[in-house]
């Protein structure tokens, strides 16, 4: 019998229930967001038109202030920290 993957009732659904239930979600949050970073960073290297090298360390885009600045964009309020 072949291995499958449960049915997933949705990723918003899957992803309230397990924070409804403090349990985890079939997404695995940590994995996607490695599998992310290298398309983020495409992205600014294309609006920028140049090479970027990513120091993973520091989760930071090493001398490119503005490829740092494109990394994240302020919340908007009341969601502000």
């Amino acid at each position: 019998m072949p291995v499958t993957l449960p049915r997933s009732l949705g990723h918003q659904r899957n992803f309230l229930d397990a924070v409804k239930n403090r349990g985890v979600s079939e997404s695995h949050l940590t994995y996607a967001r490695k599998m992310t970073i290298p398309m983020h960073l495409a992205l600014i290297s294309f609006r920028l038109k140049r090479k970027l090298t990513w120091d993973s360390e520091k989760e930071q885009v090493v001398g490119d202030p503005a490829a740092n600045f494109l990394l994240s964009r302020s919340n908007r309020k009341p969601f502000d920290w």
